[in-house]
């Protein structure tokens, strides 16, 4: 008999309920109280409700309201975990690995799986209001982030660089479930389901224009803090090179660029940006509210905060930058990291030495949007895409737009290693190192050494090893006897 021990996933299954609280309008709290039922999602309004829940799920401290984010930073060698840092950080900084018995593993998988369940409500109804344009939008945006969520589920939890014959995550379609012990979804049928989902998205959301969606109603809001119609494509062209598919990433990358919605950042603009929400650089943001961060440990305080600023950039990272690269320097990397070191080093306070990133920095009242997507990311994946079909004077182009809006050095050629340094300095801090460094089947070097002292603070990662991805909860291993274990970690072979 199976066993029947309900755990966060399963429970996230089979219930058909979703909590709410008071709603804001361009923010990720919700516009009903109390409790909600599956059942009652009986008008537009509420279906908004429970797509909102989706939204704040996404901007947990559990997902990409910190974890998502840092965890990208910390398996690289662009940020170490300081004293101040719980053990995840510091085990992940010390090239050791978390056991599947983590609390804060546990936790990434619920909240990822609690937006998942709420996206898949809202795809359920996707037929009951065909008069609404406004229900039409909602249910675009649910096929988007469902496979946002699960793309994401895949690269931490899938398992295809760390050398396991156990693979894919389970992926989820339907609410209430048919099944609510689902097995790990083979990563071929996970493509499949990925791009059916982001395609389907990306058909509801064609009418979602910046300007055409400002008059879809009295609760519309920008697009760019909605999975709208261009954050859909950059979602398939980041997948398309997920899987190599680089014709399929050009094709979602064209659609982007001809829209003359976006563009690079100025010099100037781009240490500003930060301070800001919604520059022109902007394709999707969650919004976030001082309500919605209440007794959640932001970006803003894990980067900076005095008091706990439990991540901060490696000397390393810091002078991959040039003096003329705005990118680094006293505005967005800080010049302290080294006393800092030492001070912990010492066992000395460290208050008086604030690690200065220059994303994410209102740790006083946590209100920065996170960016999940902006247009450098997808200039930059042109370079990587147009770099595999062989058009290399185009990927360099590309390429050195980047750097020359940064004050940086041109390079001279396309390469694997140009296109990796530029993402580096480029996207420092938002959580791509990690994942690049996979995809392009790099191990993590083991170049972090306190300056001057020939100490390493961090080991390296081997790709090809358990490192590389991250283990299933053993709670839910323990409840469900179809899931099984990643090669390498206990509870494998159930």
């Amino acid at each position: 008999m199976k066993n029947r021990i309900i755990t966060p996933l399963l429970a996230l299954l089979a219930t058909a309920t979703l909590l709410f609280s008071s709603c804001g309008k361009d923010s990720l709290e919700f516009p009903l109280s109390g409790k909600l039922k599956y059942e009652d999602i009986n008008s537009v309004e509420v279906l908004n409700s429970v797509l909102y829940s989706a939204y704040r799920f996404i901007a947990t401290d559990s997902y990409y309201g910190r974890y998502m984010v840092v965890l990208g930073e910390l398996r690289s060698e662009n940020c170490m975990a300081n004293l101040n840092a719980m053990l995840m950080y510091m085990e992940y900084n010390a090239g050791k690995y978390i056991v599947p018995e983590n609390y804060d593993i546990l936790n990434i998988w619920t909240n990822m799986y609690k937006a998942i369940a709420a996206t898949n409500a809202v795809i359920a109804h996707e037929t009951a209001f065909p008069d609404s344009k406004e229900a039409e939008l909602m249910v675009g945006q649910a096929y988007g982030l469902r496979a946002l969520v699960h793309y994401d589920l895949l690269r931490l939890f899938g398992a295809e660089h760390s050398g396991s014959a156990v693979t894919g995550i389970p992926y989820v379609t339907a609410y209430p479930p048919k099944n609510l012990t689902p097995a790990r979804t083979p990563v071929d049928e996970v493509k499949t389901k990925l791009f059916a989902d982001v395609d389907k998205a990306i058909a509801l959301l064609k009418s979602w224009t910046h300007e055409e969606e400002a008059a879809q109603g009295k609760n519309a809001m920008l697009p760019q803090v909605h999975l709208n119609y261009y954050a859909a494509h950059v979602l398939r062209a980041r997948m398309a090179l997920w899987f190599g598919d680089w014709a399929k990433a050009l094709e979602s990358i064209k659609v982007v660029e001809d829209s003359h919605q976006f563009r690079i950042l100025s010099k100037d603009e781009f240490v500003a940006s930060w301070k800001k929400k919604l520059n022109p650089n902007s394709i999707f943001e969650l919004a976030i509210t001082a309500a919605a961060m209440t007794n959640t440990l932001s970006l803003a305080q894990t980067y900076h905060d005095p008091d706990f600023g439990a991540v901060a950039p490696t000397p390393y990272l810091k002078n991959l930058f040039e003096p003329s690269d705005v990118r680094g320097g006293k505005n967005m990397i800080g010049e302290n990291v080294e006393q800092r070191l030492r001070k912990e080093k010492a066992n000395e306070p460290l208050n008086t030495y604030l690690a200065n990133l220059g994303k994410y920095p209102d740790h006083k009242t946590n209100t920065d949007n996170i960016v999940l997507m902006r247009y450098e990311e997808v200039v930059l994946m042109k370079a990587e895409a147009l770099f595999r079909t062989g058009d290399l004077a185009g990927a360099l182009t590309a390429l050195n737009s980047i750097a020359a809006a940064r004050g940086a050095t041109l390079h001279t050629a396309a390469t694997e290693d140009a296109i990796l340094l530029e993402r580096q300095k480029e996207l420092c801090f938002e959580g791509f190192r990690f994942d690049d460094l996979a995809r392009f089947k790099r191990s993590v070097d083991a170049k972090c050494e306190v300056e001057g002292t020939g100490d390493f603070y961090k080991l390296p990662y081997k790709y090809g090893t358990k490192q590389y991805t991250l283990p299933l909860p053993m709670e839910e291993l323990l409840a469900n006897p179809d899931l099984q274990q990643t090669d390498g970690f206990a509870g494998a072979g159930r």
